[in-house]
């Protein structure tokens, strides 16, 4: 086996911390970043299990897939399944998040109930964003969707590096 790059361990950490938030961030308190008793205000048990699950597995299985090819290259199915699951993530990120904060848009629900959603969910959580069009992205989530981008970018630069490689 070759040796781990420094690029994989910065993925492992990032990815680690990934699967950690989505897993426990709408259940356990941490200060002021996460505040689980404003997701429970607007989520049933059922709808907070499977928001817990969907937005998890993909990620960890990412996760899993990564420490199984450290050092190696990835076989194709493992390439196409990463070089999908991050842009399908940022995308809803950017969605669920960005939009509403930069354009005051949404797709597919009422841009009103998802203020009103966000501000009922994440409104006793910490931010260091400026409130636009009544969306604060919280600090929590900052941190997530930076460690979603940079973990794609990494994915990009393992992808083509063990490529080149491998020709």
């Amino acid at each position: 086996m070759k040796s781990i790059s420094k690029a994989e361990w910065v993925l492992f950490i990032l990815q680690g911390y990934m699967v950690l938030f989505l897993a426990l961030h709408d259940w356990v308190k941490i200060g002021p970043f996460i505040d689980p008793d404003g997701f429970d205000n607007a989520n049933t048990l059922k709808e907070a299990i499977l928001q817990t699950v969907g937005n998890t597995l993909p990620i960890l299985f990412s996760f899993v897939l990564a420490i199984m090819f450290a050092g190696k290259t990835y076989p194709l199915a493992a390439r196409i399944y990463l070089m999908l699951v991050y842009p399908i993530y940022l995308f809803g990120e950017f969605q669920a998040w960005w939009l509403p904060y930069f354009f005051g848009k949404t797709i597919g629900r009422d841009f009103e109930e998802t203020v009103a959603r966000y501000q009922v969910m994440f409104g006793e959580t910490h931010a260091f964003l400026p409130e636009m069009n009544g969306i604060v992205v919280n600090t929590a989530h900052v941190f997530l969707h930076s460690a979603t981008m940079t973990s794609f970018f990494i994915f990009l630069y393992l992808f083509f590096k063990k490529n080149n490689q491998t020709n």
